[in-house]
């Protein structure tokens, strides 16, 4: 598999554990396992690094309570 394909399985899975929406799973994946920086992708989209760090530390957190979930 490539990197592009592994990134997009783990969007995938943190979208499904998490039910949230994909920009909110790709944003958790590019910023922890991809390596972007918050400040980067904020650049790109044109947002304040604030409000994206906001958006995926709620994303995590929905992450963290569908595992606890599961067992």
């Amino acid at each position: 598999r490539t990197a592009g394909e592994q990134i997009d399985e783990l969007v995938d899975w943190v979208r499904e554990r998490a039910r949230v929406r994909v920009d909110a799973a790709r944003l958790v994946v590019m910023t922890r396992v991809a390596g972007v920086s918050v400040e980067e992708l904020a650049d790109a989209q044109q947002i304040d690094p604030q409000t994206l760090r906001q958006r995926r530390l709620r994303t995590e957190r929905r992450v963290r309570q569908s595992l606890a979930l599961t067992r």
